[in-house]
């Protein structure tokens, strides 16, 4: 038996292969329950922020990168113990093929620690988020989804800096001086790229809108549900997200209705040139005196004879709302139609709609007529 376990394969004996199987066979098995005792000391530590944080949460994110992790750091742990086969010892490409192995692994370590200090901010920012949620200001909900996308660019571009410098020992100093002779060309190229990003410092600075807000930017009018570093998304009316680039929101006018103290409402009343003069006063008399409700209706309102149009009499109607949610503005302002339309009928007035006449001569009627009849 001694003899089967001192067996060498690949300059390795049997009984040392074995136990590196045996120790990969047992990280596989119990990974979830290592990897659940590893995320509750980091989940301890994150409750020194908030010691309301969630434990589902936390593991939804955390649970699947860590056991990642932990498989990778037992194997790596394993192959050295392991001896390097001789038979493998070729050259790939110039290099070395045991240490392209050693830096792949590395790699894979490298992108599992990422992974993890990703979703680590993904967690502090759902923490913050909740948090965000009980207090008056909206600011903070947009500030902490900014904040987030940031320390995960800044996450990532260092791992690329180790990567190059750590694991493949590029010259990052030198690469950083090549980027900028050609940083011109990089920059051109970009350049819509940090637009948006200068653009979204902006909005930030100058707050014209936070998330929650309702704005109006050209024809697209929504709820903001999200600024991020590159772009701000918009739901619209119709339950449709629009994405738009934080360029584009400072370059435009932004209109902000939730800033609104109240809502304007402007129309006109298109009557029959058959109206006596005494029911027109009286229709415009009874809808002033419909809109002279304080706790319906704001500040000024107007019911004016306006003008005589091609083919009616118009009136204009103008009135000023509170600031309702948009389902109650809808119905007050089906109410205000309603009424409008029974104060006409009362009168015996009729609406008016397009009509042109057309008058033909008589003479030239005629003269059409004799020439049919001659032909």
């Amino acid at each position: 038996m001694k003899a089967v376990l001192t067996y060498r394969i690949l300059d390795n004996s049997l009984q040392s292969l074995l136990i590196f199987l045996a120790v990969i066979f047992i990280a596989i098995l119990f990974k979830r329950y290592v990897s659940k005792l590893l995320g509750s000391v980091i989940h301890r530590l994150l409750n020194r922020f908030s010691a309301n944080s969630s434990t589902s949460e936390f593991h939804s994110l955390l649970l699947q990168p860590l056991q990642f992790l932990v498989v990778l750091l037992i194997v790596f742990a394993g192959l050295q113990t392991l001896n390097y086969p001789g038979l493998w010892k070729l050259n790939v490409w110039g290099h070395d093929l045991h240490d392209l192995l050693n830096k792949l692994m590395l790699c894979f370590l490298l992108i599992s620690f990422t992974w993890v200090f990703l979703r680590i901010v993904d967690f502090i920012s759902y923490i913050l988020k909740e948090r965000a949620t009980r207090t008056e200001s909206r600011f903070d909900n947009q500030l902490i989804p900014f904040i987030k996308d940031l320390l995960k660019v800044f996450l990532l571009i260092n791992a690329a800096f180790i990567l190059l410098g750590g694991i493949f020992h590029f010259d990052v100093t030198s690469l950083l001086a090549g980027i900028g002779i050609g940083g011109l060309a990089i920059a051109f190229a970009a350049q819509e790229s940090i637009k948006d990003l200068f653009g979204s410092f902006t909005i930030f600075l100058d707050k014209p809108f936070t998330v929650g807000d309702v704005v109006r930017i050209g024809d697209v009018t929504g709820t903001v549900e999200r600024v991020s570093i590159r772009s701000t998304r918009i739901r619209t009316n119709d339950k449709t997200l629009v994405t738009m680039p934080n360029k584009k929101m400072v370059d435009l006018n932004v209109e902000n209705l939730s800033l609104a103290t109240l809502r304007h409402v402007n129309f006109t009343i298109r009557l029959k040139y058959e109206t006596p003069p005494a029911k027109l006063r009286d229709i415009i008399s009874e809808l002033k005196e419909y809109f002279n409700q304080p706790a319906l209706f704001q500040n000024e309102h107007f019911v004016i004879f306006d003008e005589y149009g091609e083919s009616a009499i118009i009136i204009r109607v103008e009135y000023f709302t509170p600031m309702l949610p948009w389902a109650d503005f809808l119905r007050q302002k089906e109410d205000v139609n309603f009424t409008i339309m029974e104060v006409v009928n009362k009168h015996g007035v009729a609406f008016a709609y397009p009509v042109r006449d057309v008058r033909i001569d008589p003479l030239l009627l005629n003269e059409i007529t004799n020439g049919n009849k001659g032909v």
